[in-house]
């Protein structure tokens, strides 16, 4: 008689967890299609940044530019107006 209700208990656990077993697959399926999901939205990000930082590389090369000839006129016209020149 305690055999056969080992035996029920046993069965009825083994069921219990295949069926726990069951959700986490589902589960892991899930946080992989999500996985999936974010990694295209990484790579786009990715994309967009990249693009960003070529076009902002170009225009602080231009805005060097403009400093260094701003700061040319301006030690220019202090050395004029001290009479450095």
């Amino acid at each position: 008689m305690a055999a056969e209700l080992l035996e029920v208990d046993v069965n009825e656990r083994l069921a219990r967890l295949e069926s726990d077993v069951a959700h986490l697959r589902s589960d892991i399926g899930e946080l992989r299609a999500d996985v999936g999901e974010q990694r295209a939205v990484m790579d786009s990000f990715r994309k967009d940044f990249d693009e960003f930082r070529v076009d902002m590389s170009g225009a602080l090369g231009s805005l060097r530019t403009w400093g260094l000839a701003l700061t040319g006129m301006l030690l220019s016209v202090l050395a004029r107006g001290f009479h450095w020149i």
